[in-house]
C-alpha cells in the first residue's frame, strides 16, 4: 500500500450485522436509502449530498453502489453498510483489513447505537440549507478566470476538466453558467445526475438535453457553448461526432472511481483534442468540497478497489533481457498489496472498469490470475474467467433468446448469435483482460505471454479460449497472429470504447479446430452482407466470392435455415437474420415470395435502417416493420 498521510476522519463506514433490523429511515432530502431491490438505482443519487445513506449489501457485496454513494457523503456523514460481520464476504474483509491503517470503520454495537447515529443525521441534515449559497474556493477561482480567457476566442477552443469526486466540477460549471453572459447546452447522463450544475445555473441561458439528443444537436449560435457533464459516461461514438462538430466545448469527467472509463478514457481524449480544437485547456481540481483534504474514507476506497495509479516495473537493461516466469493464482490468494498491484495494471489498460471488477475478482470461484515476472517484477497480468457447460434447460432458454447467463460470455454467443446449440455443452476459458506494462509494450512480451497462457491450457479439458472486446484494427492484428479465429462482429457500437465488438477463439483440441475453422469461414461468407448495414464499423474488407462449392452451400444452407426458425419464432431479431439471409438470397439459397421481393431486398440490401424503411412501407415503426418482414420470411423456400 502507498504511503499514508495524515488522515483526517470526519466520514465513517458503519457496519450493521443482519441480526439488527434496520427502523424507519426519516424522510430528508439528505437521507438516503437503498434496499437490495433498489441498490441498482444508486446512480440515480450521483451528484446529490447526504449526511446519511444506507446501503442493504446482506445478499452480497455491491462495489459500484459503495463507492459511488461515498462519495454523496459529507464532512460528519456516514454510510451504514447492512452486512453479516461474521462473514462479509472477500471485498468488504479487503476494506475491513486495509481500515487497520485507515481507520474509519466501525461496528454497531446495537439499536440504541443505530438510532442515535440517524438522529445525529437527520439534526445534521435540518440544520443544513438544501440550496445553500455558493461560494467558489481560491482553486476554483483560478478555474474561472481559465473560463473566462476563452470567451473571447474567436477560433474552436475546448476545455477538458477532470477532478476526484466531491471537487465541485458540477457546481463550478453551473456557477460559470449562470454567472457569465454565455448560452449554453448542458448534457448529463441524466437530469438527475446534473441537479447539482443545472441548481448553480439557475437564472442563466441554457438548456439541458440528454444523451440521447447529442447527435441531433446543433448550436443556435457561433457564440453557444456545448457542455458535458461525466463525459466519460457519455457513448464514445456520440462523444466523438460531439468534438467534431462543436466549436465551443466543455467537457467535465470524474477522474476515478464509478464511472467505469478507466484513465484510457482520458488519455485518449487529451491526445485527440489537439487535432479537432485551435485552443484546448485541460483543466483539473484536486480540492474537496464535500470532506477535509486526506480525507480517511476516500483514500480507504481508493485503496480498497485500487482507484489509483500503479507502480511501472522497476528493471535495469540487463534484466530486461531476462527471460520471463509465469505465475497461476486465485486472487484470494494475493496479499493486499500484491492484489492491488495486479489489478492498477488491469485496471489502466481497459477503457471499461468498475470497483465491481474487485469484488467479481475476489469473490467467484470462476476466476483466475495469470501473471508475467521479470526479475521478480511484474510486467503482465490476464485476467480468465471459466465457462461451464450449460445445463439442457439453460441451453433451450438461452437458444430461444429468453436467458442470459452470467459470466457466460463466449457461450451465450456462440449459443444465441451463431446458433451453435451443441457448443454450449463445452467448457471455455475466457480472456477478460490481458495486458503488459506500458514501459514494456511493442516488444514482443504479450504475444510471448498469449502463446505460453495457451499451451497451459492446451491439457486443461477447455473446448477453446477466447475473448471478446472492442474491435480496432491494431487488437483484431495481435488476436490474429496469436490464431484467434474471429466468429463474429456485433452489431452496434460499444457504449465505452465505440467500437463494435469482436468476438475470437482458439481451439484447444482438434475436434475444436475443425468446428470453429467451420464458423471462421461461415463468417467470412456473411460477413460483406453486415457491411451493408454498418459501413461506418471499417473491417469489413472480405467481398463476396462468385460461386459456392457445394461443402459451403450445404454450411450455409444449415445456417440460413436455423436463423429463419429463430427469426419467425421471435427468438432474434432481424438486425441478427439480416447478413445470414442476405448471403442466402445472394447465392441462391433462399427465396421470397414474388410478391415480397422488392421490400426483402431494400430490407437485406440496403444501408436503410428498419425505422426508415417503417415509414417508406408505410407501416406504423419499427417493430410492425420487423413483424411483417417475419410474416414474409414464414413464407420463404430454402432452394438446397
Amino acid at each position: 500500500m502507498k504511503p499514508t498521510p495524515t488522515l483526517t476522519t470526519t466520514r465513517h463506514i458503519m457496519l450493521l450485522d443482519h441480526s439488527i433490523e434496520l427502523p424507519p429511515l426519516p424522510e430528508h432530502p439528505l437521507i438516503c436509502a437503498l434496499d437490495r431491490h433498489h441498490i441498482t438505482q444508486y446512480r440515480r443519487y450521483l451528484g446529490m449530498e447526504h449526511t446519511l445513506v444506507y446501503l442493504d449489501l446482506r445478499q452480497g457485496m455491491h462495489a459500484d453502489a459503495l463507492v459511488a454513494l461515498a462519495g454523496t457523503i459529507r464532512e460528519n456523514g456516514c454510510l451504514v453498510v447492512h452486512c453479516n460481520r461474521e462473514e462479509p464476504g472477500a471485498t468488504l474483509e479487503r476494506l475491513i483489513a486495509l481500515s487497520d491503517d485507515i481507520p474509519c470503520v466501525q461496528p454497531i454495537q446495537d439499536i440504541d447505537q443505530l438510532n442515535a447515529i440517524i438522529e445525529t443525521a437527520l439534526e445534521q441534515a435540518e440544520a443544513t440549507p438544501i440550496h445553500a449559497g455558493f461560494t467558489p474556493t481560491k482553486q476554483q477561482y483560478a478555474l474561472l478566470d481559465t473560463l473566462d480567457g476563452l470567451l473571447a476566442n474567436s477560433s474552436s477552443c475546448v476545455a477538458y476538466l477532470e477532478a476526484a469526486r466531491g471537487r465541485g466540477k458540477s457546481s463550478i460549471l453551473g456557477h460559470w453558467i449562470a454567472t457569465r453572459s454565455i448560452t449554453a447546452t448542458v448534457c448529463a447522463p441524466s437530469k438527475i445526475q446534473a441537479e447539482r450544475l443545472l441548481t448553480r445555473a439557475h437564472g442563466g441561458a441554457y438548456r439541458f438535453i440528454p444523451p440521447d439528443q447529442l447527435l441531433d444537436w446543433t448550436p443556435d449560435s457561433d457564440s453557444e457553448w456545448l457542455i458535458i457533464d461525466e463525459a466519460a459516461s457519455i457513448p464514445a461514438h456520440v462523444l466523438g461526432e460531439c468534438t467534431e462538430r462543436a466549436q465551443r466545448l466543455i467537457l467535465a469527467s470524474t477522474s476515478e472511481g464509478y464511472e467505469c472509463a478507466g484513465r484510457n478514457f482520458s488519455l485518449r481524449l487529451k491526445k485527440r483534442l489537439p487535432n479537432l480544437f485551435d485552443t484546448v485547456c485541460l483543466l483539473e481540481l484536486t480540492e474537496p468540497i464535500r470532506w477535509p483534504h486526506h480525507d480517511a474514507l476516500e483514500l480507504l476506497l481508493n485503496e480498497t478497489f485500487c482507484m489509483f495509479q500503479g507502480d511501472a516495473p522497476q528493471l535495469s537493461d540487463d534484466e530486461r533481457k531476462l527471460g520471463m516466469s509465469v505465475r497461476f493464482v486465485k486472487p484470494a490468494d494475493l496479499s493486499l498489496h500484491e492484489f492491488s498491484h495486479v489489478f492498477t495494471m488491469l485496471m489502466a489498460a481497459h477503457y471499461q472498469s468498475s470497483p465491481n471488477d474487485v469484488r467479481m475478482l475476489l469473490e467467484e470461484n470462476d476466476q483466475q490470475l495469470i501473471l508475467g515476472y521479470i526479475a521478480d517484477e511484474l510486467v503482465a497480468a490476464c485476467w480468465l474467467a471459466f465457462e461451464s457447460p450449460l445445463s439442457q434447460d439453460l441451453r433451450q432458454s438461452v437458444w430461444q433468446g429468453k436467458r442470459r447467463v452470467p459470466g457466460h460470455l463466449l457461450t451465450q454467443s456462440l449459443g444465441y448469435h451463431l446458433r451453435e446449440k451443441d457448443l454450449m455443452r463445452k467448457a471455455y476459458a475466457r480472456i477478460v483482460r490481458i495486458v503488459v506494462a506500458p514501459e514494456l509494450q511493442q516488444q514482443g512480451l504479450g504475444s510471448e505471454f498469449l502463446t505460453r497462457i495457451i499451451s497451459f491450457y492446451r491439457t486443461s479439458g477447455f473446448f477453446a479460449i477466447g475473448t471478446s472486446f472492442g474491435a480496432t484494427h491494431d487488437l483484431l492484428r495481435f488476436w490474429r497472429h496469436a490464431g484467434f479465429r474471429l466468429l463474429r462482429f456485433g452489431q452496434k457500437a460499444d457504449a465505452a470504447s465505440g467500437h463494435v465488438s469482436a468476438l475470437m477463439l482458439y481451439p484447444l483440441t482438434h475436434s475444436a479446430s475443425i468446428e470453429l475453422d467451420c464458423l471462421h469461414h461461415r463468417n467470412m461468407l456473411t460477413l460483406p452482407f453486415q457491411a451493408i448495414k454498418q459501413p461506418q464499423d471499417g473491417f469489413f474488407y472480405v467481398l463476396p466470392v462468385d460461386t459456392l462449392i457445394a461443402s459451403d452451400q450445404i454450411m450455409l444452407c444449415r445456417y440460413v435455415q436455423e436463423m429463419l426458425v429463430a427469426f419467425v419464432a421471435q427468438w432474434v431479431n432481424f438486425g441478427l437474420a439480416q447478413p445470414v439471409f442476405a448471403a442466402g438470397m445472394h447465392y441462391g439459397l433462399i427465396t421470397f415470395p414474388n410478391a415480397h421481393n422488392a421490400k426483402i431486398k431494400d430490407a437485406l440490401f440496403s444501408d436503410t435502417s428498419l425505422k426508415d424503411l417503417a415509414k417508406h412501407w408505410k407501416l406504423q415503426g419499427k417493430k410492425e416493420a420487423e413483424q411483417y418482414l417475419r410474416e414474409v420470411c414464414a413464407q420463404a423456400r430454402l432452394s438446397v
